[in-house]
């Protein structure tokens, strides 16, 4: 069977100081963690998911964000 790649990409304003950034990224997780959660409900046995999260600005570049935290 063949690997599906999905994409979701977040656009926001207004994250302006450490306290949304935070915010965001916790949002950020949640998210992955059901997407990932309910993806190994769908898929069953076989190799588990992977997910990657980042965020992206033009000041800092790209910044991997774990789902783990």
């Amino acid at each position: 069977m063949a690997t599906k790649v999905f994409h979701i990409e977040l656009k926001v304003q207004g994250v302006d100081s450490p306290e949304r950034m935070d915010a965001i990224t916790h949002a950020l997780r949640e998210a992955g963690r059901q997407l990932i959660a309910s993806a190994v409900l769908i898929c069953g046995d076989g190799p588990a998911p992977e997910i990657e999260l980042s965020g992206e600005d033009f000041v800092e570049g790209r910044t991997d964000i774990s789902i783990m935290e």
